[in-house]
């Protein structure tokens, strides 16, 4: 339970008869004078020699949510973490349970979000600091499962972070027993919802949630792999689901757009070609095989260098594309990292290996083939379909195309382009027919600018 400090109802020292502690506090105020179900009332109490402000819960033993509390007051006894709550006391009698617990005062998640347009910094901020807390519940022997995230127990106070609310956490057996108290059902996974077995996966499941749910209360643009990320930590299976709320924060480190994301409103522009230190990525990605994911990335890397951005091409297919470049044109040269033909650079290979430890580069191009998970770390992200009429069908909702992305039809098709346009809702790019990737054509420029406005 949390104070919130512009709405508390202070009455002073009022000494009132306390369900119990009467000999150790006196009454301060009251946080919630009744439960919707008449089982529980919660007071601020004052302690009488230290003089400090904690809550007493009290709770009816004829309820049903009074093993909620025993829980609660078992789990938090055997916790100690600054963004957990501390519980100082514990007592009972024929008729009531109490329990004497930490005082967290600030905002909840939820009130923060109806007076801020959060940032991307401060949601990756927010995220990181709870997905610490679940960490150190999950890393604990026996694990603890939180089941209960959700924006009205994360408690905001400056730069804390506290998780509130421990009524349905439980520690996990070695049986894995289902457990039917699953928290509120948008943030819930379908394990918990269906009463099946759960363990640290679905409190995975209800972060993926919390992060998609912060991003739609933000006006920046989203990077690419905050939306990847979203989609790996809430697949409705368990075993399609990042494993480990380690994982899930590792992953978050990862992403280029945490790196980079106190310069994360940078537009694109010749005003500002990356004397700002940025470094980001910018993945190219098909929808199928054969797409022409390495024509666009080349010439991509080829239009921004032209315009005075220092762009790279690295292969992230699989396939030796500078290599085989070297060895079959010889209008390519080759300097330490790099191979270069007019305004292209991109990263040797040797063998499948890419020299990627001596990039300097500011702005890498990722050539992803048709693999979306190398594409999951990427600040921003171009989907490549192809207007072949035989592959016309490959349309997939779950590309996880976000804010900083871009959809392109190679070769430009009207047809295909209102047909996507209309399914995700968004513009669609064509990208012009051209044999030769390394030539830069006006149709192209004006192309590439569009799409960048959109991805940068």
């Amino acid at each position: 339970m949390h104070e919130d400090k512009s709405s508390s109802r202070q009455k002073g020292e009022i000494l009132i008869e306390l369900p119990m502690f009467n000999d150790t506090y006196f009454y301060g105020s009251t946080l919630m004078e009744e439960s919707a179900d008449g089982s529980t009332s919660v007071y601020v109490v004052i302690h009488k020699k230290l003089g400090t402000k904690r809550v007493l819960k009290a709770i009816k033993k004829s309820s049903d949510s009074s093993h909620h509390y025993l829980t609660e007051a078992k789990i938090l006894a055997s916790l100690a973490h600054p963004g957990i709550p501390t519980l100082y006391d514990y007592g009972e009698d024929e008729k009531t349970i109490c329990l004497i617990e930490e005082l967290v005062t600030g905002m909840s998640l939820k009130e923060y979000f109806l007076s801020h347009a959060l940032k991307i910094d401060e949601i990756i901020r927010i995220i990181e600091k709870t997905a610490d807390i679940l960490i150190f519940l999950h890393e604990r022997k026996p694990p603890v499962l939180y089941q209960d995230l959700k924006p009205e127990h994360i408690i905001i106070n400056g730069d804390d972070i506290r998780l509130i609310d421990y009524g349905i956490a439980r520690t996990l057996s070695a049986s894995q027993n289902p457990y039917q108290n699953f928290g509120t059902p948008y943030y819930a996974s379908p394990e918990a919802r269906n009463g099946e077995a759960v363990d640290e996966r679905t409190d995975v499941y209800s972060l993926g949630m919390l992060l998609k749910a912060m991003l739609s209360h933000t006006r920046d643009k989203i990077p690419h792999a905050l939306y990847s990320l979203v989609s790996r930590a809430t697949s409705e299976s368990k075993d399609d689901r990042l494993p480990t709320v380690r994982s899930f924060k590792e992953l978050l480190n990862d992403l280029d757009g945490s790196k980079t994301r106190q310069n994360n409103s940078m537009h694109f522009s010749k005003q500002n070609r990356n004397e700002d230190g940025l470094h980001k990525t910018i993945a190219v990605v098909g929808t199928e095989h054969a797409a022409g994911t390495t024509h666009i990335a080349i010439s991509l890397v080829s239009y921004l260098n032209k315009e005075g951005f220092d762009a790279c091409y690295v292969n992230a297919s699989g396939s030796d594309v500078t290599r085989h470049l070297l060895e079959n044109e010889s209008r390519f040269k080759c300097k330490s990292t790099y191979i270069y033909h007019n305004h292209f650079k991109g990263v040797r290979e040797f063998g499948n290996c890419v020299d990627k430890e001596n990039i300097s580069s500011k702005i890498q191009v990722l050539d992803c083939g048709t693999d979306f998970r190398k594409a999951d770390s990427a600040y921003s992200a171009i989907f490549v379909f192809s207007s072949c009429p035989w592959k016309e069908s490959q349309i997939d909702k779950n590309a996880h195309i976000g804010t900083n992305s871009a959809l392109m039809v190679n070769p430009e098709s009207r047809t295909l382009g209102i047909k996507l346009s209309k399914f995700f809702k968004r513009p669609v790019f064509g990208f012009p027919k051209n044999d030769d990737a390394f030539v830069m054509t006006g149709k192209k420029e004006l192309v590439f600018r569009k799409v960048l406005k959109e991805v940068m």
